[in-house]
């Protein structure tokens, strides 16, 4: 018994000037096709003789690497953009013509480059770099995911699964609740009110006011969209924006989990319309868990423990029995429980599984 989720986490965009986060670090960078504009005002130009066609961005989480290619009257070309040891690389991966010119400018130094197929530049920009983590959420949507009509659908079930996987890779430190850090505040008393309708709408709200294209946040909102009380001017913050996605991808991870002090809730708060989903690699220092629901309940859980335990499992309300197997027992007669509220005493190294689960 395997619960899996297949779907790619890439992002893709062919607008020139998009801001982009470069995967698995805390710097952005914003690209267009001849240009890629760095922090501190650094820039590298190309000399690619446009016009570029098929001008492609995309943002590939699972390799955590950042790709640009087109299609120049020169050739196709392709480059990544990723962290290495702490540091910013641009690796041109494809170049059908001879080779690239270019200039890096910045108010210390301007000075022309060439670069051909396979080499590497170190743009020294130093990062924080994120350790890739393994928790990964599917609401049931399958489409590819082109930011222009990501954001003209505007569907939550697309959205709240990338958002998380974003934001789940972050590890800063948290300050002041100001801008759209208090919408996040807002739901997060929805969350603990278990006030389940009005919690998609509510991220809707922050996802339009917080986010430019490709996920990358601000702390306020400069589209002026009126999510927020009347305000003069765009303030700037010291805080950087990415709290944003970490914050809102913890309130995620709550809607459908939460584990504290020994105690492991299940779909605690599941908004009507994610009725269907998986959610695997949830992790904590006793156990990993994957679940699956349909149609508004839990359908299947997997629960690997890490260390001796007694774990208090809550399932739903309308929940009354369930069947529970271990591995060493699979074959051994169901055992049916009464699942509100029970408790289990889980061993190193063995696997537990819980179907047929009954209202």
């Amino acid at each position: 018994m395997h619960i899996k989720i297949t779907e790619k986490k890439i992002l893709l965009s062919h607008e020139a000037g998009t801001q982009v986060l470069i995967p698995g670090t805390d710097v952005s960078v914003k690209i267009y096709p001849g240009k890629i504009s760095l922090p501190k005002k650094e820039v590298f130009f190309f000399n690619i003789l446009g016009p570029v066609q098929d001008f492609t961005i995309l943002q590939n989480w699972d390799n955590f690497s950042l790709d640009v290619y087109g299609h120049t009257l020169r050739g196709y070309f392709r480059y990544q953009i990723f962290q290495k040891q702490g540091k910013i690389m641009l690796h041109f991966d494809r170049i059908k013509f001879p080779s690239i010119e270019g200039i890096v400018k910045s108010h210390l130094r301007k000075k022309t480059f060439v670069a051909q197929e396979k080499d590497t530049i170190n743009l020294n920009v130093p990062c924080c770099a994120f350790i890739k983590k393994n928790e990964v959420l599917s609401l049931g949507f399958n489409k590819t995911h082109d930011i222009t009509l990501l954001q003209k659908r505007c569907d939550m079930k697309e959205i709240l699964p990338l958002w998380f996987y974003i934001g789940s890779q972050l590890s800063l430190k948290e300050g002041k609740i100001e801008g759209n850090l208090t919408l996040l505040k807002e739901v997060e008393t929805l969350i603990n009110e278990k006030k389940c309708h009005l919690i998609e709408k509510a991220f809707e709200k922050i996802y339009l006011s917080s986010f430019d294209k490709m996920f990358s946040p601000k702390i306020f909102d400069d589209q002026w969209l009126a999510m927020l009380p009347i305000v003069e001017k765009i303030r700037t913050s010291k805080q950087n924006p990415l709290i944003i996605l970490q914050k809102g991808a913890l309130l995620i991870k709550r809607l459908f989990v939460e584990y504290d002090a020994k105690i492991l809730k299940i779909l605690p708060c599941l908004p009507p319309s994610f009725c269907s989903g998986r959610f695997i690699g949830i992790e904590n220092e006793d156990f990993t868990l994957n679940m699956q629901w349909a149609k508004g309940q839990i359908f299947t859980l997997i629960l690997s423990a890490k260390r001796d335990c007694d774990l208090r499992i809550i399932f739903p309300r309308e929940i009354k029995s369930f069947r529970l197997k271990d591995r060493k027992n699979k074959e051994r007669t169901s055992i049916i429980k009464n699942a509100r509220d029970d408790n289990f005493k889980i061993q190193m190294g063995e696997i537990y599984y819980f179907d047929r689960f009954q209202k």
